[in-house]
Parts: C-alpha cells; structure tokens; sequence
C-alpha cells in the first residue's frame, strides 16, 4: 500500500514538471510571437 502511494505521488509529481515544462513552452512561443509582430509593426514597410 505504502509503495503504491508512493509511485502515485511519484507520477504526480512527474506529471506537474511535464505540465510546467509544456506552460513554459507555451510561455515561450507567445513571447516570440508578440517581438516578432512588434518588431513587424516598427517596420516602415
């Protein structure tokens, strides 16, 4: 019992990083994305 919640807890927690790891990603995108429309309206052209 104990060693299945402990592989429960474990594959939260791995579960968490994934979910961070993919928020970040996102995070990350969007970011370039607003420079590269920003940096594309400053343009004179």
């Amino acid at each position: 019992m104990a060693r299945a919640l402990a592989l429960t807890a474990e594959s939260i927690r791995l579960h968490a990083g994934e979910r961070q790891l993919e928020l970040l990603r996102r995070a990350v995108v969007l970011t370039c994305a607003a420079a590269l429309i920003l940096a594309g309206k400053s343009l004179p052209f």
